[in-house]
């Protein structure tokens, strides 16, 4: 009876941990966004900076090209640890992290109208440990 007591106590642990394993990092207005939601909201030649802005909110960097145009990016990270990360000893010397990066971005002519968008969604996979 207590061995099956303890097997219960500790899975619910590691699947509580399990559930505390995320992190996400950006912004999170574009998690969720798909291309034809950005066709709607941001329209080529005619969707301005501060529209994008009232969107979006700010942007995560802001640069220029070579012919003056300001590019903004928009970011979003979300990282899931895998089950080993729960494991006593193992985690100890590694760490691994699955997740997806999505990213937006924007660019305006010099009169602020956007000219081109691109949105692209890859998948990440990052290991950290001793014996990297």
């Amino acid at each position: 009876m207590k061995a099956a007591r303890f097997t219960i106590i500790a899975l619910a642990a590691i699947l509580s941990a399990g559930l505390a394993g995320c992190s996400s990092q950006g912004n999170q207005q574009i998690e969720h966004l798909t291309p034809r939601q950005v066709s709607r909201k941001i329209i080529r030649g005619q969707t301005t900076k501060s529209e994008v802005k009232a969107e979006l909110g700010a942007p995560l960097k802001v640069s220029y090209n070579s012919a003056g145009n300001q590019q903004w990016e928009y970011d979003y990270t979300k990282l899931h640890l895998t089950t080993t990360d729960f494991l006593p000893f193992i985690s100890a010397v590694e760490n691994n992290a699955r997740g997806t990066r999505k990213s937006l971005v924007i660019l305006f002519n010099r009169q602020g109208v956007v000219e081109h968008y691109s949105l692209t969604c890859s998948k990440i996979y990052k290991h950290y440990g001793l014996f990297n």
